[in-house]
């Protein structure tokens, strides 16, 4: 159930808020119970997985599995480790957002170190020949050519601009390119397209754009930051349909100086809020009014798990700087808040203890207490709370649970399951 409810895709990263309305209710408030919730999220969340459409990603699945396969097998070398990751970063991030709906992994295509970025300095094309790779030079893309174990060829090319403002990192050097470029074809047509375009001044401003399209499935990322200030909008649209959109904005200083960031992460940061919206329908709002600030206070808690009072402590940490809640299209209120509180949970053990009436020893049950904190669902209908564990259950919500576990079968369909390895030094590709 823990390995399910972890991939639950939407319910579970947006902490259970993902609700319907099927009325739009023009700034007025919304009065539901939890069980309404429950029937509403119930709803939404077959609603949009019938959005998806897995036969069509299914050829490029397949090529994208076949080629780490092929990676590990045939020993895949490079003339420099950077591209290493540039091959398993490209077919994490593919593999992620088209099969596993990690949005997110698309940002690391951005990342210095394991970005497309490296691809200018070990251009060359790679072909494998069913046992071993073999190079040929280019000087203008990397490119890596294989069949497929059913006989499709594919090419993927990565091609990325030269020059541009230099960056280091713990002793490495990256250079920042305007721009990048990913494309994956199988038989001539081409299943993904990856774009990444950036314009770093640093210490000014930095705006990168990011965009990958497999068949129809679009993920685009803007982020624009200044010394003082920065948003970030995220899209993940489906024929053109928008499926899931986040926005935030973000305070701080010197955002745009790598140097002073590297030396005072825990200090830069101000105020926060984001905005994730499902099907233009639910949306769910937080904002953190000082992160730095929540960052101190909780370093500097001395923690111990046998105490509940370090637990408060925490959690009224948390609430002091976190405000998030659901709303419905134009509603004007929270029909739900999310709340930090403390938990308890027992440890127990059967040990040996010396009895000294009977003077033998007899078989204890000795049990321990830890305190840690959660997230609450407050309904502000009644007042009631919900961890998350005890609201979405497959009691509560076994329909939904069933659909989705149809949905994610077919795709690990596509995957030789327990034959799939990972590229060296490449994120973690494990479904």
């Amino acid at each position: 159930m823990k390995r399910f409810i972890s991939r639950l895709l939407f319910a579970a990263s947006v902490a259970a808020a993902v609700m319907s309305c099927d009325n739009k209710n023009n700034g007025t408030t919304i009065t539901l119970s939890p069980g309404e919730n429950q029937q509403r999220l119930e709803d939404v969340g077959n609603r949009l997985i019938s959005k998806f459409r897995p036969e069509v990603q299914k050829t490029l699945i397949e090529a994208v599995d076949d080629f780490i396969n092929y990676a590990y097998e045939g020993d895949l070398e490079v003339l420099d480790k950077y591209a290493d990751n540039v091959a398993g970063n490209l077919a994490s991030v593919i593999k992620s957002a088209v099969a596993e709906y990690n949005f997110n992994s698309v940002t690391t295509l951005a990342e210095p170190g394991k970005s497309l970025y490296d691809a200018a300095r070990v251009y060359g094309i790679y072909t494998y020949d069913g046992t071993s790779w073999e190079r040929e030079e280019s000087s203008d893309k990397l490119e890596f050519r294989f069949n497929t174990e059913d006989g499709k060829k594919v090419v993927a090319t990565v091609q990325a601009s030269k020059g541009g403002p230099e960056l280091s990192i713990e002793g490495n050097t990256y250079v920042i390119p305007q721009n990048a470029t990913a494309n994956v074809s199988i038989d001539g047509k081409t299943e993904c397209a990856i774009t990444v375009n950036t314009q770093c001044n640093f210490g000014s401003n930095v705006d990168v754009n990011i965009s990958l399209n497999a068949n129809g499935y679009v993920i685009t990322e803007s982020l624009n930051a200044n010394s003082g200030s920065g948003s970030c909008n995220i899209d993940f649209s489906i024929d053109g349909e928008s499926i899931v959109s986040a926005a935030s904005t973000f305070g701080g200083n010197h955002l745009t100086d790598p140097d002073y960031i590297y030396e005072n992460y825990e200090t830069i940061g101000g105020n926060a809020s984001a905005v994730v919206s499902i099907l233009n329908e639910a949306q769910l709002k937080g904002s953190c009014s000082d992160i730095s600030a929540m960052v101190r206070e909780i370093d500097n808690l001395v923690w111990d798990s046998s105490n509940i009072e370090s637990a408060r402590q925490e959690a009224a940490i948390y609430n002091k700087y976190i405000t998030a809640g659901l709303t419905y299209d134009n509603a004007t209120n929270f029909v739900a808040t999310l709340e930090v509180a403390p938990y308890e949970s027992e440890s127990s053990y059967t040990t040996s203890v010396w009895n000294p009436d009977t003077q033998q020893y007899e078989q204890k049950v000795i049990t321990n207490y830890y305190y840690y904190t959660e997230p609450l669902i407050v309904f502000t209908s009644d007042g009631s709370r919900f961890s998350l564990e005890d609201y979405f259950t497959e009691e509560n919500f076994g329909g939904l649970i069933d659909s989705f576990e149809n949905l994610y079968n077919v795709y690990a369909s596509y995957i030789d399951a327990g034959e799939e390895e990972v590229l060296p030094d490449s994120p973690n590709m494990e479904m």
